[in-house]
């Protein structure tokens, strides 16, 4: 995942590349590392006690950048709210493949949001927080991704 971040940040040729396999891979730890990444990103991004039309504006945002097909409106919403720390939101109707795509959607909005296109110490403290959550949930050792 940070390979994917970095090469994200850089516009790397890679990065669609880096995409695909994060979707293709099997291993829940991917799927477990993209969880972290939206955690910590949704966290850094939305004030938890903000108003929910904050993350309603952020959704249509999205949904005006990748398309309605892309982006499920209600089911990136869920996501968002429930990893703010909101209780009551129905995720667990939300498929693996869905709760994975919606997450990489909303993590592409949200790094150019924070201007970390140039990478950096920003960037990288981003990825260790990643990193230490994946691991404080037992998603260790996180299997490298080629290239």
């Amino acid at each position: 995942m940070g390979a994917y971040l970095r090469g994200f940040v850089s516009r790397s040729p890679q990065r669609k590349e880096l995409k695909a396999e994060i979707y293709d891979r099997e291993e829940p730890e991917y799927a477990g590392m993209v969880d972290a990444v939206f955690t910590v990103l949704v966290r850094r991004r939305f004030d938890p006690a903000g108003h929910v039309r904050e993350v309603r504006q952020f959704v249509a945002r999205c949904r005006a950048r990748y398309g309605r097909a892309a982006v499920l409106g209600l089911e990136m919403e869920a996501l968002i709210r429930f990893r703010l720390g909101e209780t009551g939101v129905a995720v667990d109707d939300i498929g693996e493949d869905d709760t994975l795509r919606q997450s990489i959607l909303a993590i592409d909005q949200i790094v150019p949001e924070f201007g970390l296109r140039g990478g950096g110490p920003e960037l990288d403290a981003l990825i260790v927080a990643a990193e230490q959550l994946a691991d404080e949930r037992g998603l260790h050792p996180l299997p490298r991704l080629s290239s």
